[in-house]
């Protein structure tokens, strides 16, 4: 894609009609670049990435396909972080929360929800815990003294 980026702004900047005629590994010097297309071929592509590109990036970067994996390069995508998706989407509800929790039934139905959600993110730390310590479904070294309620009951529930 970004091969072919280049090539549209090499061919736009040349006055070509088909970007497909610029080889990727022609040197721009060959196509007829001078310093004035050079600095116009930077700006078309600054503006098509949101990067911030050095003037001498055609003389730098020789060929279309140089270019192509000289931007690749500055574009790495960073993955964000797994909670934060879920993070933003908490903070996007906190002020609906914060409305209707004034009144007192709706005040008790959010706060029950969300310990059902805290209780959902819990079990799922402590899974995933246990799975790093290397403990299997059955294992586990949780004590007695920090299970819930509703754990006990379901232990309770398995012993019989």
């Amino acid at each position: 894609m970004l091969t072919d980026l280049v090539r549209g702004r090499v061919a736009a900047v040349l006055g070509h009609t088909d970007p497909t005629e610029i080889a990727p590994d022609r040197p721009l010097q060959e196509l007829g670049f001078d310093s004035l297309t050079a600095v116009e071929l930077r700006n078309e592509l600054a503006t098509a990435t949101g990067l911030r590109l050095p003037t001498t990036l055609a003389f730098d970067q020789p060929t279309p396909g140089a270019l192509a994996s000289y931007l690749r390069e500055r574009l790495a995508v960073e993955e964000p972080a797994p909670d934060e998706p879920l993070l933003s989407e908490l903070a996007r509800l906190r002020p609906a929360v914060e409305a209707a929790a004034g009144d007192a039934e709706a005040h008790g139905r959010i706060v029950a929800r969300l310990r059902e959600l805290l209780e959902a993110a819990d079990a799922a730390g402590r899974s995933a815990a246990s799975d790093a310590l290397g403990h299997g479904p059955d294992e586990s070294d949780d004590d007695l003294d920090t299970a819930t309620d509703e754990e006990l009951f379901a232990l309770l529930d398995e012993a019989e």
